[in-house]
């Protein structure tokens, strides 16, 4: 199984960067590949609600040309993605908010009995760190990871949430490695 693992932080070696790294190794050890990308290193322009996407014949895909084109690319042909990200007010990180938005592009027809989408069945998952607590904090951003796989039609598979974390990810709480080693699990039974 291929599972695409998207980190939305922008900081190379923070809290997200390790927690997705052992979620990363935990479904390499599992016999899956796993195709990880750091989204501070790709350009990705938001959506300009064009619409271009809805056109007949474009089959999925996002007309605009930047890095967010491949990454939606290898997203369609996963058969899980994780997206992975620090909680920035209440919220998604700009980058994964930008590339999320562009995900448009993989559903159509949405209300209706029309509605379809490159990832229909597909499994997704949702990686948070944050400082605080879940209540009123990151239970808006797995509100959100809900709808967004409600839209792609995608299976939630699950959801890590590591609250309590500090700015520096030697400081992890102690049980953020077993609940990465759940979510690899969640994951591998549901798309495995």
């Amino acid at each position: 199984m291929r599972v695409m693992v998207i980190n939305g932080g922008p900081r190379r070696a923070g809290n997200t960067t390790k927690v997705l790294g052992w979620l990363a190794s935990d479904l390499a050890d599992g016999g899956h590949e796993v195709d990880a990308v750091h989204l501070a290193d790709q350009e990705i322009r938001g959506c300009i609600s064009c619409f271009g996407c809805k056109r007949e014949g474009t089959g999925f895909n996002c007309i605009l040309k930047d890095d967010g084109t491949d990454l939606l690319s290898r997203i369609k042909a996963a058969d899980a993605t994780v997206l992975g990200a620090p909680l920035y007010f209440w919220e998604f990180p700009a980058k994964m908010k930008a590339l999320i938005d562009r995900c448009f592009c993989l559903a159509a027809g949405y209300g209706s009995d029309e509605h379809r989408s490159a990832l229909d069945g597909k499994a997704l998952a949702l990686a948070v760190t944050c400082g605080g607590p879940m209540e009123g904090n990151a239970d808006l951003i797995v509100e959100a990871y809900q709808r967004i796989a409600a839209f792609l039609r995608a299976d939630a598979v699950g959801e890590l949430v590591v609250t309590g974390t500090t700015h520096e990810p030697k400081d992890l709480p102690e049980d953020a490695r077993d609940k990465t080693r759940a979510l690899a699990e969640a994951i591998s039974t549901r798309a495995g």
